[in-house]
């Protein structure tokens, strides 16, 4: 999948006699000041005025600088030809820019060349901004496959979208491909999306079920920085709490409550550094 990185080789020279190989090679290590050294080293030649714009955008897109940034990609000419890291840039100022439609477009030129994870994460929150919800959830799915450190967290976005698209079946069938994965990840948060398909569908005991292996995960899982754990575990009593008093099993219901009520005030102390 990082075929793209060795698409423009290392002493590249462009059209208008720019280095390219090397800025590419500069943008990728975010060596900004490097990239404009060049820039005013490498002599003047007719014609490479945008180009030399494409390149101050996108080290203003790496800044985020998006509003400055935009206004300089939308002055270069042949921007869809590109480097894929520049059309990445491109996109993201697009993208912080809420201009959704141009950024979508630029991702598309990007993958169909090449399976660029940041162009899918991109594009993903462009589709959840337009409320293009399954288109979103397919980008999340394919970071997932992808690879990475957090998978589980993209399985976990993918089916939320599908839940909040009401396809509660489908979600459930994203939650199950989740599960599957080995990551070294808690999927706790998985089966609190469970939990929540579920819910839609009135499947009370089962969404109580699926909460509480969420909570036993957690419990189970090495305390995380920043109260994390602390809470899941508020959300997950709340919920089952719900689910109880869905089911008539009151009694339940009012222990999940009071669980609720310490997890929160432990919360509350971690935050504030009580011991």
């Amino acid at each position: 999948r990082n075929l793209w990185k060795h698409s423009v080789p290392r002493q590249a020279i462009s059209a208008n006699q720019l280095p390219v190989g090397k800025l590419v090679g500069l943008l990728r290590k975010q060596k900004l000041a490097e990239i404009r050294q060049l820039l005013k080293d490498t002599p003047v030649h007719p014609g490479d005025a945008h180009e030399r714009l494409m390149w101050e955008a996108a080290c203003l897109s790496s800044r985020n600088r998006s509003e400055q940034a935009v206004v300089l990609f939308d002055k270069v000419k042949n921007l869809d030809s590109a480097p894929v890291l520049v059309l990445v840039k491109a996109a993201e100022a697009y993208a912080s820019d809420a201009q959704y439609d141009k950024a979508i477009k630029l991702c598309n030129k990007v993958l169909s060349k090449y399976e660029v994870s940041e162009a899918y994460q991109i594009r993903a929150g462009c589709y959840g901004a337009t409320n293009r919800l399954t288109e979103a959830a397919n980008d999340f799915e394919k970071l997932a496959i992808l690879g990475g450190s957090s998978p589980i967290r993209f399985y976990c976005r993918a089916a939320s979208l599908l839940l909040k698209a009401g396809k509660s079946r489908e979600a459930l069938t994203m939650v199950d491909r989740g599960l599957a994965v080995t990551s070294g990840e808690s999927t706790a948060p998985l089966y609190m999306v469970k939990g929540d398909c579920f819910k839609s569908q009135g499947r009370w005991q089962d969404a109580v079920n699926s909460v509480t292996e969420a909570i036993r995960l957690t419990r189970s899982h090495k305390a995380s920085a920043g109260g994390e754990d602390e809470v899941i575990l508020s959300t997950c009593y709340k919920e089952r709490a719900f689910c109880y008093q869905k089911l008539g099993q009151l009694n339940l219901a009012k222990s999940d409550l009071k669980a609720l009520e310490e997890s929160s005030r432990g919360l509350a102390d971690e935050i504030i550094g009580n011991h």
